[in-house]
């Protein structure tokens, strides 16, 4: 069985969070997966182990549907799914056309004679969740722009002002991305806090089998 058993995934110790949710506490989100990676490998075991010698010690593990209702909120990646909430989907797909757009005019800058002088190479840089050109010194003098780094050669990656508008909107659709992580890690925890001792316990099993 060990050669078909696909690894276990690798999780954080559970035991401040499971305190936190013994206090009616909020999770962070990616607490929140540790517990559901936990969760979906004991429902893989349930399916796997059934006819085996540890069937029965499976079969004990009883997860309610609340939880697994849950389960299904995230990707692979541990991600909330578009899926979930169509604000989910709705910010997605802005934030990747303003992030397209972004790339569009960026291209633009790096095709235009004057400003290549001044490119220390002819690649879109991503500092500091930004969009980026890497320039030398000088370049104010054929683009307005801010700088929000330097690299370790000693050249400016800059942002063109005339991206403001795409930088502010880019901004505004992450900052609602994150209310609504909130809003739905605080709707998770409020359910985790009522089964809080079946989360201790499936947590135990999962060391148990991992031991």
């Amino acid at each position: 069985d060990k050669e078909r058993l696909k690894p276990l995934p690798e999780v954080p110790s559970l035991d401040i969070p499971l305190a936190h949710l013994g206090k009616l506490g909020v999770l962070r989100i990616y607490e929140i997966f540790a517990f559901v990676k936990i969760i979906n490998y004991m429902r893989y075991l349930g399916e796997m182990l059934q006819d085996h010698a540890l069937g029965e010690w499976i079969s004990k593990v009883i997860i309610p549907p609340e939880i697994i209702e849950i389960c299904g909120y995230f990707d692979e990646k541990g991600e909330l799914k578009p899926s979930v909430d169509e604000q989910f989907l709705y910010i997605a797909q802005n934030l990747k056309s303003v992030k397209e757009e972004m790339n569009s005019a960026l291209r633009r800058f790096i095709s235009t004679e004057k400003i290549a002088l001044y490119l220390a190479d002819k690649q879109i840089h991503y500092i500091n969740n930004q969009e980026a050109l890497l320039m030398r010194g000088g370049f104010n003098h054929v683009l307005k722009g801010s700088v929000i780094g330097r690299s370790s050669s000693g050249f400016f990656y800059v942002v063109p002002e005339s991206l403001s508008k795409l930088v502010a909107k880019e901004s505004e659709l992450i900052d609602k991305k994150e209310e609504l992580i909130y809003k739905y890690s605080k709707k998770i925890s409020s359910v985790f806090s009522k089964f809080v001792k079946f989360l201790a316990f499936v947590n135990k099993e999962f060391d148990r089998f991992d031991a």
